[in-house]
């Protein structure tokens, strides 16, 4: 057990009883009359009064040292200076920043990805119920993708879609907060039949908007979305929107006006690539992004799931998170994406 210091049971322990006996007197100091002396001579001299004040002088002196001493002894030990406590956590906050510098890109966001599962209630892209019913499963998908790189899941649209939709969030959150702290750079590129969906809304899900299973399942999908797009495009992210050129009609009129408006508020970041093909391939719908950190080192996070606007029964889902250089897999998807726009450009 620890000891407490001599202050503290000073001011914190309970006043003790007075004793049944009298405390036995310390003797008389130096000349100091007791009740028992005889009467104070009043002839003494004033010399004799000089002589007894030179004689106790040292050590009055020595007694208010010594109380002055425990004093602001006891002060600094319980009411410390805030100087050093401030001056403590500034150097804990450097060396905390120092930490994160010298981590990896990928692991920031694995650190980033992993808290926002582990300390939150309801994620973008999902109500709270679901999430809390999915937050393992979603937990384990991430541990998997950071680290294999790639996932991949056959199955029924509406068990597996929100999994991918919540972590395809997570990671886009993540994403947009390294654009805001300027510790990446992003280009973007959404490969859809149709003009991205979060950016024909503003926020309002509408029947036209998102097919009616996927609504009922993930009714904050589109709104969550179209804020991170947006947080994406404000903080300088690169994002460039490829569909079949016909996809532009089956948008309505007023999704069409919400998309245009975007095409303005973003002319440096947003960029409108309508593509000379009638549909884009099954396993090529998607998102994916290229993203760069300071030192020059480039990671790659793509998505394949069938737009929201028309879940299938059964389909394939894929996850790609890595660095371009190191899996042939990762470097397999960019290049068919690349090629599938370059070579049906306007």
């Amino acid at each position: 057990m620890l000891r407490l210091s001599s202050a503290y049971r000073l001011l914190h322990m309970p006043r003790m009883a007075p004793p049944k006996t009298p405390i036995k007197r310390l003797q008389p100091l130096y000349g100091f009359p007791s009740p028992n002396d005889p009467p104070f001579d009043q002839r003494r001299s004033f010399k004799a009064s000089q002589d007894l004040t030179k004689k106790m002088f040292p050590y009055l002196l020595l007694t208010g040292v010594f109380a002055t001493g425990l004093g602001l002894g006891y002060m600094a030990k319980e009411c410390p200076d805030k100087k050093p406590k401030t001056q403590s956590i500034s150097a804990e906050a450097k060396k905390l920043r120092k930490i994160t510098e010298e981590i990896s890109l990928g692991e920031k966001i694995d650190l980033k990805v992993s808290e926002l599962i582990e300390n939150s209630n309801i994620i973008p892209g999902l109500t709270s119920a679901t999430f809390a019913n999915l937050k393992t499963t979603i937990r384990n998908d991430w541990d998997y993708l950071a680290k294999n790189e790639v996932l991949q899941v056959s199955g029924q649209d509406q068990q597996i879609r929100p999994r991918f939709v919540g972590l395809q969030a997570l990671i886009e959150y993540a994403l947009a907060s390294g654009l805001n702290d300027g510790t990446i750079s992003l280009v973007g590129y959404i490969h859809t039949p149709m003009p991205a969906t979060p950016l024909c809304t503003k926020g309002e899900i509408t029947k036209e908007l998102v097919a009616d299973s996927v609504r009922k399942l993930c009714p904050f999908t589109v709104t969550t979305r179209a804020m991170l797009v947006r947080d994406i495009l404000a903080n300088k992210g690169e994002l460039h929107i490829c569909y079949p050129e016909k996809g532009f009609n089956s948008r309505t009129q007023e999704q069409q006006k919400i998309y245009r408006q975007e095409l303005s508020n973003y002319p440096q970041s947003l960029f409108d690539c309508p593509l000379a093909c009638d549909q884009v391939p099954k396993e090529l719908i998607g998102a994916t992004y290229i993203l760069k950190d300071k030192s020059g080192e480039t990671m790659v996070f793509s998505i394949n799931m069938t737009q929201a606007n028309s879940p299938e029964e059964t389909g394939d889902f894929g996850l790609w998170f890595g660095y371009l250089k190191n899996n042939p897999l990762i470097q397999k998807r960019l290049e068919d994406i690349v090629k599938f726009i370059d070579s049906n450009k306007l």
